[in-house]
């Protein structure tokens, strides 16, 4: 077992360093040149080109960009299913929060102090209460 006493950890090890190729109906019969962004081809000109990106993790989020400043023909996005991102909860204030914000800073250091101290609960629900997790869905609703 490792014990660490730092207050902060950051993994280097590389866990996501092998390319995990999809497996899907019919990839074995395109006849095209393939390959991952991990093992990029830099022979290939992508440019004029029909391109296929099949994912929308990190990777892809930088590398889509990236190809369509490469000027192929046509660049083509595949997604399994979509990402579930929580509402972000801003909205407008009126005008009269925002008076009271302005001319009673307590009241604004207290609300911050609010969204923070909620914000950070999530976090402690998440990763340092784990019986709690599946019941964060639900508290991130409703921020």
């Amino acid at each position: 077992a490792v014990v660490s006493t730092q207050s902060t950890g950051v993994t280097g090890v590389g866990l996501l360093h092998k390319p995990k190729r999809p497996a899907f109906p019919g990839a074995t019969e395109f006849r095209g040149t393939t390959f991952h962004t991990n093992t990029w081809n830099h022979d290939c000109q992508l440019e004029g080109k029909r391109v296929a990106i099949i994912g929308t993790g990190a990777t892809s989020v930088q590398a889509v960009p990236c190809i369509a400043k490469m000027g192929p023909e046509k660049l083509v996005v595949f997604q399994r299913s979509p990402s579930w991102i929580p509402n972000r909860g801003n909205f407008r204030y009126w005008d009269w929060v925002k008076t009271l914000f302005r001319y009673c800073p307590p009241i604004h250091t207290l609300y911050r102090w609010f969204i923070f101290l909620r914000l950070e609960l999530v976090f402690l629900l998440l990763f340092i209460l784990p019986p709690f997790e599946k019941c964060i869905h639900w508290y991130i609703c409703l921020l």
